[in-house]
């Protein structure tokens, strides 16, 4: 699992993340008896991210609302 994390600033937050992720994998594992199951998340750094060929605005921004409203990416 990749996630390039704006909200992610420290290990709490981090924890938190975790504990989601296992919140939405836990009740379809947890039953399979004898079972293995882990994950990992990277962090990807916010300068290698493009979407659909554009550099996403900055967290928080006007630009990055509209993409959110539009549910699409532009120039900004």
């Amino acid at each position: 699992m990749d996630h390039v994390a704006r909200h992610n600033p420290g290990q709490d937050s981090r924890r938190r993340t975790a504990q989601w992720v296992k919140a939405i994998l836990q009740p379809d594992l947890e039953h399979v008896a004898g079972l293995h199951w882990e994950f990992h998340v990277d962090e990807t750094s916010e300068d290698l991210w493009m979407i659909n060929g554009f550099v996403p605005p900055p967290g928080g921004s006007e630009a990055e609302r509209l993409w959110a409203r539009n549910n699409a990416t532009s120039s900004y």
